[in-house]
């Protein structure tokens, strides 16, 4: 188990683009302008600029649910996501600044933190999409406008290689400088049979998780590195994940760990069309729905656990609400 800094648990805020995709107001904004939902990660970013109040007021639900950190509606705001709809390839520099100012607003009178997203380039869960110069390059600027904004924290979320991870943190190091810096990694659903140990974790390009966060510290220089997170999976394979994390952190006290899952079991998995593949680590079936979405007190039995596994940041990703949140504070 990792010690962290102190004994407090801090609580993430949860899914952003999720209860935006569903807002009344984004789905008329999407109608109006043609926009199809399967380009939901741009259309949850184009909010920021087309329904700037609809974002603050997700943010705010977050805040009065009791998240200790929110973060930026960036998520989408790459090159690649935007430039799926046609005139918002170019206004990356005005949403990223924007989603920055929301939460801030937000946030504004509260103790509660900004965490700056930063995302992977490409599709989710590919890894490494563009040549390496071209992805220095993009985080570069990305972090660069997230810091001269004044967020909190910069946190690369659903990293899905070593080399993403790597070429993200070190970008924060350098124009982030005195920011934390959190990387969260996300996580293939499955295990080898018999493993209970998390040995067989994965990243979802198919690297260890024990190899991926190894090669983070020796990339980045340890003191930088404020939390390991894993996110953007099941809720079941983030104590897995976790008892790894404390096997590979063990002896850096200073780095906290932690987990933010999405609010369902398989949906991750069944998303990525792959050769292999293998039934996800799930829940007892009597705690999920037909359609493998867990319910709030089953996904605060798993961040529990998460806790007892040496997490101190807890929140939710995917098809997570402020009702989530609020359970998770009360555990805390």
């Amino acid at each position: 188990m990792v010690c962290s800094v102190d004994k407090m648990v801090w609580v993430l805020d949860g899914s952003v683009g999720h209860l935006l995709k569903i807002d009344p107001a984004i789905s008329d904004l999407c109608d109006q302008k043609g926009l199809e939902f399967k380009d939901k990660f741009a259309n949850a970013s184009y909010a920021n600029i087309a329904c700037p109040e609809v974002v603050e007021r997700i943010h705010f639900s977050y805040i009065c649910a009791g998240a200790d950190v929110i973060s930026t509606n960036s998520f989408g705001c790459t090159l690649h996501s935007l430039g799926k709809i046609h005139g918002l390839e170019n206004r990356r520099d005005e949403l990223v600044i924007q989603s920055c100012r929301i939460a801030k607003r937000a946030a504004k009178g509260t103790p509660v933190r900004v965490a700056g997203v930063v995302p992977p380039l490409g599709d989710c869960y590919v890894g490494d999409p563009l040549d390496t110069d071209a992805m220095y390059e993009e985080y570069k600027c990305f972090i660069s406008l997230l810091y001269s904004e004044g967020v909190d924290i910069i946190l690369c979320e659903t990293m899905a290689s070593s080399a993403e991870a790597i070429a993200a943190a070190r970008q924060a190091t350098q124009y982030a400088p005195g920011k934390e810096l959190f990387v969260s990694f996300t996580l293939d659903d499955t295990l080898e049979d018999g493993d209970t140990q998390g040995n067989s974790c994965r990243i979802r390009n198919g690297e260890s998780l024990e190899s991926a966060v190894t090669a983070l510290l020796h990339a980045v220089e340890q003191e930088y590195i404020h939390a390991v997170l894993l996110n953007c999976s099941g809720p079941a394979i983030m104590h897995h994940g976790l008892m790894c994390l404390g096997r590979v952190l063990q002896d850096v006290n200073h780095i906290r760990i932690g987990a933010y899952a999405n609010g369902f079991e398989t949906t991750t998995t069944e998303w990525l069309i792959q050769e292999g593949y293998r039934e996800p680590v799930g829940s007892p079936r009597h705690i999920v729905d037909a359609q493998g979405a867990s319910d709030v007190a089953s996904y605060v039995k798993h961040a529990q656990q998460w806790i007892r596994d040496g997490a101190s940041i807890i929140g939710g990703c995917c098809g997570t609400t402020p009702e989530y949140i609020a359970r998770l504070k009360e555990c805390t």
